[in-house]
């Protein structure tokens, strides 16, 4: 943990001449939080091999930790799109590749390194990605209380996270 807000990182690392950005997105928070609590919980974050079982979590909707920040499900994930507004706002001046892991990674993790290696002027090898999906299940087979996460992202601007 770096022990700063967003801001005052983003500051420390414009003058230490930083200029070139590279920030991922993860759209889904939904999947975001789910994939932080299963690596929490078997204490492991890379696979090489396809997962068969599911790691079952429980979600705690009134509890829910965000990188160095915890509180309410809702109130996480609004906490999240303010973040990545005021790193746009406070990296406007600055070169940035923003990447979705959706867009750009899910599907051919490739994609996002020619992207990045275009962005940062070198050379595109060819790489091999032996680093398989963690959560491969359905939010039913991986999350306890799904109806009660359900309930909560219901009606609100979220409410789409729950179709992945």
């Amino acid at each position: 943990m770096i022990n700063m807000n967003l801001e005052a990182y983003l500051v420390l690392l414009g003058r230490l001449d930083f200029s070139k950005f590279i920030v991922l997105h993860r759209k889904n928070y939904l999947r975001r939080i789910i994939s932080e609590m299963v690596g929490r919980k078997v204490k492991r974050w890379h696979y090489h091999k396809t997962m068969t079982v599911p790691t079952k979590v429980n979600i705690d909707i009134e509890s829910v930790g965000t990188g160095n920040s915890c509180g309410p499900l809702l109130e996480s994930f609004r906490c999240l799109d303010e973040n990545y507004n005021l790193l746009q706002k406070v990296l406007s001046g600055d070169e940035v590749l923003y990447l979705f892991y959706e867009d750009d990674i899910l599907k051919d993790p490739t994609k996002a390194y020619r992207q990045v290696c275009d962005f940062l002027g070198i050379t595109c090898e060819t790489p091999e990605v032996p680093l398989k999906k963690t959560n491969p299940f359905s939010y039913e087979e991986i999350v306890t209380n799904f109806d009660e996460i359900s309930s909560c992202l219901e009606g609100t601007e979220y409410a789409w996270m729950l179709d992945d």
